[in-house]
């Protein structure tokens, strides 16, 4: 289910609002008709279902529904990536690689000059900033990106050649 449709189960459940009105653009105050109780009430449940925690200067942006998916999905990505720093930075950009491409096989199946360079950039800034004294170069962060792909695919071979 998607962050989207979690949240609009709980705006129905807990304000009673109709499902087809809950949309993305959906405006908290007016389309939903949400007063200051109504919101502590969402943002407590959806604290609670997203194991997360929202800061008041936060609530107080949320105008839309959208604001508040955003809102989430920028959390969940964060949380995931606070759990792939390792003890340098090469290791936390293959961690990255795992986490961002969880499927083996999948990986098995790529090499670096398939990955969006979007990726691979920000997969190297993060590991930069989480280790801001050392310093690898650039291309020995993208190396340890692609050597994520390279081991998978070796260790699917080894499989077919036993």
């Amino acid at each position: 289910m998607s962050v989207f449709d979690q949240v609009k189960n709980i705006i129905v459940e807990k304000i009673g609002a109709s499902p087809e009105n809950v949309t993305m653009k959906s405006s908290m105050a007016d389309d939903l008709g949400c007063d200051d109780l109504d919101v502590t009430e969402l943002i407590m449940a959806i604290e609670q279902e997203f194991k997360i925690s929202i800061p008041d200067e936060y609530v107080e942006n949320f105008k839309t529904v959208k604001d508040i998916v955003d809102y989430i999905n920028k959390t969940k990505d964060i949380n995931l990536l606070k759990q792939c720093k390792g003890d340098s930075s090469a290791i936390t950009c293959r961690n990255v690689t795992r986490k961002l491409f969880p499927d083996a096989a999948e990986r098995a199946s790529k090499t670096i000059s398939t990955i969006e360079k979007t990726k691979v950039t920000t997969i190297v800034e993060f590991a930069r900033i989480v280790h801001p004294g050392e310093s690898k170069s650039k291309r020995d962060l993208i190396n340890a990106i692609g050597s994520v792909f390279a081991c998978e695919k070796s260790q699917e071979q080894q499989k077919k050649n036993h």
